[in-house]
């Protein structure tokens, strides 16, 4: 459960890091 709860914030930060490059 611990990697799943990483997993997630993880994700998010990535998503949002491309995001506020394509800005």
């Amino acid at each position: 459960m611990r990697i799943g709860a990483l997993r997630l914030p993880d994700f998010r930060i990535r998503v949002r890091r491309p995001e506020a490059v394509d800005s």
